[in-house]
């Protein structure tokens, strides 16, 4: 069609099926070029732009809250079920999503050099089964990620996987090992499943990089306790002694016969002082030590925690924003679920259904923010 510059061609059976489709495929993007026309696939639905209300998914979305991640995926789940997802549970704030398929023309690299420039995105996400022009992409990987934190999963892990891959977008997987080294090189913080993926991508979207990896944990339950000590050595995070000071402002709630170390387990406090008061409490001490990066707040979700969360703690988080602050809990029902999601999002805290999940959010920031020179010890 005249005046056409660019296609989404969304119809499958090219490169994904072999020889003869990607004969096929080469031949179509062939006469695009010689037309000047750009093409995002084959087998793509496309792309999503909530803050300009566009989508050419194939699948019908409620509204998406507009925000600052941006999604390049080699899958259009991206643009269907996750979309709706997203919409629903609103882990963050979307500025585009584009679902590449065979990456018959348009790719990876192209995206990403094009995100790293829009000024929209603070956070780029990416899922991909395989890497075409690997020279160009560790370039551009290495640019983006200077400036703003890349997430990957990347597929085709295993022997099986690679087979998978093949028959889904028609790409080489690649060797793993590889890519690994393209990650640690490059500064992209590559995760293995979805739930990390998105984990990783609310903490970066809602919160400053840290400056150290020590934090300060405070639950309500020992069980949050001991999780969050196990998941901090397995993630390189330090979980640092408690100074007198702090041990001092503690002791107003505290009992005295409790122990008092970091993780603090808060139930003797909150039995004596009610959640709201105990809680908010313990994190203004534990925030007021200058050797915690961070902080995590776990609940156990009961009657007793449905307390106004940003009235709790809106005053304390100012007073420090520059420590990322992470919320977790455990068990409750839809609507408990509910308020701490929302409570927590009104502070711009994303909030995880286990301190483990939270903990790993953490260990990446961590790790990207040593790329990037905000971590020196």
């Amino acid at each position: 069609a005249k005046g056409v510059s660019n296609i989404i061609l969304s119809t499958g059976g090219y490169s994904d099926m072999g020889e003869a489709g990607a004969k096929e495929q080469n031949e179509i993007i062939d006469q695009a070029r010689k037309a000047g026309i750009r093409i995002m696939g084959p087998n793509s639905i496309g792309t999503l732009n909530p803050s300009a209300g566009m989508s050419t998914s194939i699948v019908g979305l409620d509204p998406i809250k507009a925000g600052g991640v941006s999604i390049i995926g080699q899958s259009g789940v991206f643009s269907s079920g996750w979309a709706r997802w997203i919409a629903e549970t609103k882990p963050f704030g979307l500025a585009k999503v584009s679902c590449i398929g065979n990456k018959g023309d348009i790719n990876e690299s192209d995206l990403l050099e094009y995100l790293t420039e829009d000024t929209q995105t603070t956070t780029i996400g990416m899922y991909l089964e395989g890497v075409v022009e690997g020279n160009r992409f560790v370039r551009a990987a290495g640019m983006a990620c200077r400036s703003k934190p890349v997430v990957v999963m990347k597929a085709g892990r295993s022997e099986a996987g690679a087979i998978a891959v093949a028959s889904h977008t028609g790409s080489l997987a690649g060797s793993d090992a590889v890519f690994d080294a393209v990650c640690r090189r490059t500064g992209l913080v590559r995760v293995h499943d979805s739930e990390a993926f998105f984990d990783t991508l609310s903490a970066f979207e809602k919160l400053p990089l840290p400056r150290g990896n020590r934090m300060g944990v405070l639950s309500i339950t020992g069980m949050g306790c001991v999780a969050a000590t196990d998941a901090a050595e397995e993630y390189g995070i330090v979980l640092p002694g408690l100074q007198p000071g702090t041990l001092k402002r503690l002791g107003e709630v505290m009992p005295s016969w409790a122990p008092v170390r970091n993780p603090i387990d808060t139930w003797s406090a909150i039995e004596q002082h009610g959640s709201k008061k105990a809680t908010s409490h313990i994190a203004q001490s534990l925030m007021g030590q200058k050797d915690v990066d961070a902080l995590l707040i776990t609940f156990v979700l009961m009657p007793e925690s449905m307390f106004d969360i940003p009235e709790a703690f809106a005053e304390i988080f100012s007073r420090h924003q520059d420590k990322p602050v992470f919320a977790s809990y455990y068990g409750g029902t839809a609507r408990e679920i509910a308020h701490i999601h929302e409570g927590f999002a009104a502070l711009g805290v994303p909030c995880y259904p286990t301190p483990e999940r939270a903990m790993f959010a953490f260990g990446r920031m961590v790790d990207y923010a040593r790329f990037r020179g905000a971590i020196r010890r």
